[in-house]
């Protein structure tokens, strides 16, 4: 069994298309193997996706990004869909400057937490930190 660390990096470079073809079969043969790997594994593609649409991937990383990722047409179709997302909130989402939109907002966020629950019930693949 390889470290947790190895293998959100060797996961990482997989989406970035970093790794040799022999690599690339070694790791989606452990993907294969078992529901836990599998969802860290969706879990670093969407946070990938997340840190490309924010602009914050380092230039390597973004023009891998592109490069392998953006190549597909799954891919792009996966950026559009959380370019949209973050474009609808902050087009409606009020700044938070009173202690009433604060509150609003949280109850937002609640609200989406219960929703996207709903998508996975029986296990926790994501966490919203509402303070």
């Amino acid at each position: 069994m390889i470290s947790n660390t190895v293998t959100e990096n060797l996961i990482k470079e997989y989406w970035l298309k970093k790794l040799s073809p022999d690599d690339e079969l070694y790791l989606e043969e452990l993907l294969f193997e078992g529901d836990e790997l599998f969802i860290q594994a969706e879990a670093i593609r969407s946070n990938l996706i997340d840190c490309y649409v924010c602009g914050m991937l380092g230039d390597e990383d973004r023009s891998c990004f592109e490069m392998g990722f953006l190549s597909t047409e799954y891919g792009r179709r996966e950026v559009g869909l959380v370019q949209d997302f973050v474009r609808s909130i902050s087009e409606n989402v009020p700044i938070v400057d009173t202690e009433q939109n604060a509150a609003g907002v949280r109850t937002l966020l609640k609200r989406l937490q219960s929703w996207l629950a709903s998508f996975s019930p029986n296990k926790q693949l994501f966490s919203i930190r509402i303070e």
